[in-house]
């Protein structure tokens, strides 16, 4: 008499990667990460914000005049492979594109297709 051979189990799907996601700053220094937690940088220093394969975005944090020697966001930096090897940095009173100023004014748009759009307005 055969013997019966037990249907191999479903296997899961592997999690899934590189899917959507929000990360929000607001404020000085004031951040809700991907997964929900707070995080709060009133020491200078520069930071991670995101570490990631795809993805690396850098903060610097300084304090200012009107900050009793808190730390506020001063500048911003975004690169890695999503951006092919490219790199934005944001900071108060400029914006660039691997180097070359960007976002002159109130108005202004910068966009490289496929890769990201940047716009200067209130």
């Amino acid at each position: 008499v055969p013997v019966p051979v037990p249907a191999a189990a479903p296997v899961p799907a592997p999690p899934s990667f590189g899917a959507f996601g929000t990360c929000i700053g607001w404020g000085d220094p004031h951040l809700r990460t991907f997964d929900g937690m707070r995080a709060d940088y009133y020491s200078s220093g520069d930071y991670y914000l995101v570490k990631s394969g795809p993805v690396s975005i850098q903060a610097q944090y300084l304090p200012t005049k009107f900050t009793n020697g808190l730390a506020v966001t001063k500048m911003v930096a975004i690169g890695g492979p999503v951006l092919k090897g490219n790199k934005l940095i944001i900071g108060p009173l400029t914006a660039t594109w691997n180097g070359a100023p960007i976002l002159g004014q109130l108005g202004s748009h910068f966009s490289q297709p496929g890769l990201l759009t940047a716009n200067y307005d209130t």
